[in-house]
C-alpha cells in the first residue's frame, strides 16, 4: 500500500503539469469568453427562459453553443444548444448513458455514489425539438486553480487534500 505523501512525491511532476495546463486553459478560456461576448452567433432559445435564468455564453463551436445558466433552485447548469438539426436523438441516447452511469455508481455503494456525485457530471435532461434540441447538465466547479495557487494559506495538508480529490475523481470514473 502506498501512502498519500509517497504517491504525491511520485506524481508531483505530472500533477504540476496538469495544474499548469489547467491554469493555461482557464486563462485562454477567459480570453475566449470575452471574445465570445463580443462576437457570438449564439441565440438563447426562448423556450429555456421559463426554467433557466442569467444565461451567458460559455463557448461556441461550429455546430453549437454552450451556456451557463441558473436553474429554478439557483444551481449553475451548462446548457448545450445545436446549430444543426438532427441532434435530439443522439443527445437523448448520450443523456441516458450518463444517467445509467450514475445509477451504476449508486448500485456500487454509498461511497461510489458520493464520489460520482462530487466528480462526474451527469445529464439533467434533453429537450426541444429535432430541429432545435438542447442538452442540460451539471456545470463544472467555479473555483479557479489560479485562486487556489495564489492562496498562501494552502498548506501541505490542503494540497494533499486536493491531490486526494483528484485521485477520487479518477477512481469514480467507470
Amino acid at each position: 500500500e502506498v501512502s498519500l505523501s509517497a504517491a504525491m512525491s511520485l506524481c508531483c511532476p505530472a500533477m504540476a503539469f496538469l495544474l499548469l495546463s489547467c491554469f493555461a486553459q482557464q486563462t485562454w478560456s477567459a480570453r475566449m469568453e470575452l471574445r465570445m461576448e463580443l462576437h457570438t452567433s449564439c441565440k438563447w432559445p426562448s423556450v429555456l427562459s421559463s426554467n433557466y435564468s442569467g444565461e451567458r455564453v460559455a463557448g461556441e463551436g461550429k455546430f453549437g453553443c454552450v451556456y451557463l445558466a441558473k436553474d429554478a433552485h439557483g444551481a449553475t447548469v451548462a446548457v448545450k444548444t445545436s446549430k444543426v438539426s438532427g441532434k435530439f436523438h443522439e443527445w437523448s441516447a448520450e443523456c441516458h448513458k450518463m444517467q445509467e452511469m450514475r445509477l451504476k455508481a449508486k448500485e456500487a455503494g454509498t461511497r461510489m455514489l458520493e464520489l460520482s456525485e462530487m466528480f462526474v457530471p451527469t445529464c439533467l435532461g434533453v429537450g426541444g425539438t429535432s430541429k432545435d434540441p438542447y442538452y442540460v447538465m451539471h456545470a463544472a466547479g467555479k473555483v479557479e486553480l489560479q485562486h487556489f495557487a495564489n492562496n498562501k494559506q494552502n498548506d501541505k495538508d490542503v494540497r494533499m487534500s486536493v491531490f486526494a480529490q483528484f485521485v477520487g475523481a479518477i477512481y469514480a470514473l467507470p
